[in-house]
């Protein structure tokens, strides 16, 4: 209830703001979600550890398979499937085992969002790789409760920005 009535006065402050070009606004979103998250060092430290986690488990097909292992006894979303477009028009979808894991892109808030989404998802399969291998172990020591806490607090603040930011991408593209 509460995401989508964020969502509306988002939409509405945006269309009566002054801002004539949509990708201004979506820029200036990106950098005023990017210096807010910055600015939580608690968030910042999550976000780091997350990163090497996700980059650890992208190099390392044995981990991945572990983690589809896990998957399935932890009993969360897999996530395998992979959309390819070809030909500029065409899209295809690729079964195989890619990494349940997002990995994010700095410059882009909403795929830090995106890739922290995942892993919380994600949490019950990586604690059960995290007891076998001493290197995933040894990255998520620095994820305390308290730090995981306030990663689902940022994930529910940003949520309907996530979401206007998705819409106004969405109609941007289909003008």
């Amino acid at each position: 209830m509460f995401h989508s009535v964020a969502i509306v006065f988002i939409l509405q402050a945006f269309e009566s703001s002054e801002f004539k070009h949509e990708w201004c606004a979506q820029h200036r979103m990106q950098l005023a979600c990017g210096d807010a998250i910055d600015s939580q060092q608690i968030l910042n430290n999550g976000i780091a550890s997350i990163r090497r986690f996700v980059n650890i488990v992208k190099h390392s097909p044995s981990l991945r398979s572990k983690l589809a292992t896990a998957q399935e006894a932890a009993n969360v979303p897999k996530n395998v499937m992979k959309m390819v477009k070809l030909a500029g028009f065409l899209w295809i979808f690729i079964f195989g085992l890619f990494s349940p894991l997002l990995q994010d892109v700095s410059t882009r808030w909403d795929s830090t969002y995106e890739m922290v989404e995942r892993f919380v998802e994600q949490k019950p399969a990586i604690d059960i790789v995290a007891l076998d291998e001493k290197n995933v172990e040894t990255e998520l020591k620095t994820l305390s409760a308290a730090t995981i806490i306030a990663l689902k607090r940022m994930l529910a603040v940003l949520k309907p920005v996530k979401q206007f930011t998705k819409m106004v991408c969405c109609k941007n593209h289909a003008a």
